[in-house]
């Protein structure tokens, strides 16, 4: 016995918008993957360089960051250094 798809519009809504929203979930976690992945290189950028002893200002020249941007990074890895 053979049965017939049902093609109900509002079925068709319902699984074009599961898949949708799939769709949009797997772009954000790629996108919080790669800036998280990109902060943990700058913060071993920045740890690498302070403990050669380079200042928060020359690190932030060196890495073209503001340094507003990597201040809590640096006094973190020279809080851990002490």
């Amino acid at each position: 016995m053979g049965g017939k798809v049902l093609d109900i519009p509002i079925i068709r809504a319902y699984h074009q918008g599961k898949d949708e929203g799939k769709a949009e979930g797997r772009a954000e976690g790629i996108f919080e993957g790669r800036n998280e992945g990109r902060e943990e290189v700058i913060a071993d950028l920045i740890r690498k360089k302070a403990e050669k002893g380079k200042s928060l200002e020359t690190i932030a020249e060196e890495l073209e960051m503001q340094v507003s941007e990597i201040r809590d990074i640096y006094e973190s890895v020279c809080a851990v250094r002490q």
